[in-house]
């Protein structure tokens, strides 16, 4: 594995196009060696996933497939207790001391980063990567430490932690509540929005019904 990552964590609830156009992006413009896909198995800010974690798990594994450079990275389920983002950076940090370490979020994660545990303490081993949608101003939306520590995305790669950046791209119209949405409605997302591997995946187990 390469020197520069990226981490992208998230429930996948279920695993849709738009996670994988975030990834693709990402991946043409700053240029990581690798992207380190992080499922959370047992979220701690946000209500419970509605698909179970060895469901999500098997998804997003679907999903991310066919990227080139993506792995899939099933720490959060090895362990137990609620899956906090500072105990896997942690556990990654030890295995590759020399990395620079990329926690991707978008920019509405990154308004309660402050609710983490131990928010401080990710800063001091990885860099952050805010992603963000044209038009949206920034400054807007971040705490005055931010903008202290801000660098250009080309920047990140010669700093091992303790950065932040923000990376504008094009938005995806798909969300995972939309999907749920369809589903449960007994409907079958169109127009791309999942995976054809994920959907043969949602139907045989019939998820989100």
């Amino acid at each position: 594995m390469g020197r520069f990552i990226a981490i992208y964590g998230g429930t996948f609830d279920p695993p849709h196009q738009g996670h994988l156009h975030v990834l693709a992006q990402v991946r043409e413009h700053c240029h990581f060696d690798h992207i380190l896909v992080f499922p959370a198995a047992r979220p701690s800010l946000r209500r419970a996933p509605v698909a179970a974690s060895n469901h999500r798990l098997a998804m997003v594994k679907l999903a991310m497939r066919p990227l080139p450079g993506v792995i899939v990275d099933e720490r959060e389920f090895n362990r137990p207790g609620p899956s906090f983002t500072i105990d896997s950076i942690e556990s990654l940090r030890q295995e590759k001391p020399d990395a620079v370490l990329n926690l991707l979020m978008g920019v509405d994660v990154l308004k309660n980063f402050e609710r983490w545990h131990r928010w401080q303490d990710i800063l001091g081993l990885c860099n952050i990567l805010a992603i963000t949608r044209p038009g949206w101003i920034l400054s807007d939306s971040v705490p005055e430490w931010w903008c202290q520590l801000r660098l250009d995305p080309a920047e990140l790669r010669s700093c091992q932690c303790g950065a932040v950046s923000d990376l504008s791209i094009d938005p995806s119209p798909v969300s995972a509540t939309a999907v749920r949405e369809m589903l449960a409605a007994d409907q079958i997302p169109g127009d791309g929005m999942l995976a054809q591997p994920v959907l043969e995946y949602i139907l045989e187990h019939r998820l989100y019904r």
